[in-house]
């Protein structure tokens, strides 16, 4: 009898430890990282900067279907306001699975602000899904552009 005493204990044990499995809630902001953004040391009007944006969003609702909403925002810090992309929807409307990717972003030509012969500017990002829900900011590494 005893040994099936402790076989009873055991199995109760597993039953209740399994039962209070807390469940995370799901995360309703996307997620955004800086994968790379090359060059950092580049002369101005010569080199294209690209960045690779890393992103993870639990509902697969970045992206959205209208061209004129802008739901990618990346602002200089040499500059007072942001500049604004279209991101192109990465699932069909109705469909709600976890997705994670990479989106590269083609920043253009970089140049000098001021009358000095280089500066050092980063970039601060974020992202917004078709809920409205924006990322937190995100900042880049910093850039040396020499004239």
């Amino acid at each position: 009898m005893c040994k099936y005493h402790w076989l009873i204990w055991g199995i109760s044990w597993i039953i209740v430890a399994c039962g209070n499995t807390p469940v995370e809630p799901q995360r309703e902001e996307p997620i955004l990282d800086v994968e790379s953004l090359t060059p950092t040391d580049l002369q101005e009007f010569s080199e294209r900067l690209t960045m690779v944006l890393f992103y993870r969003d639990e509902q697969g609702d970045l992206g959205d279907f209208d061209p004129d909403e802008q739901s990618l925002w990346i602002k200089d810090s040499r500059l007072p306001e942001a500049d604004t992309y279209h991101v192109q929807p990465i699932t069909s409307p109705d469909g709600e699975v976890p997705i994670e990717g990479t989106l590269i972003v083609d920043l253009g030509r970089v140049f000098l602000l001021g009358n000095g012969t280089q500066e050092t500017f980063f970039y601060t990002i974020k992202i917004k899904d078709r809920e409205g829900n924006w990322s937190e900011e995100i900042q880049s590494p910093s850039v040396i552009v020499r004239k």
